[in-house]
């Protein structure tokens, strides 16, 4: 799987939505403005924090990686 910027970028995106929608619902009790920075707050956190883990995983594995996997031909014929 061939990693770039906007893999990355598209990764996170899910996190962000996930822990915004909860964070929204979370805070449903106190009106729409708090559910709407609840959910923008955590989202961005949320989109941050993975794309910051997600970079260094890609480039840890980038570093750690000798290059492609070998393709074994009796397992795959």
């Amino acid at each position: 799987m061939r990693v770039n910027n906007r893999s990355v970028l598209l990764s996170a995106l899910p996190a962000a939505i996930f822990y915004g929608a909860l964070a929204a619902l979370s805070n449903a009790d106190h009106g729409i403005g708090a559910m709407s920075r609840a959910a923008i707050i955590q989202g961005l956190i949320s989109y941050g924090s993975t794309l910051i883990a997600l970079s260094a995983m890609f480039k840890l594995a980038r570093v750690f990686t000798l290059g492609p996997y070998p393709f074994d031909e009796q397992l795959y014929p």
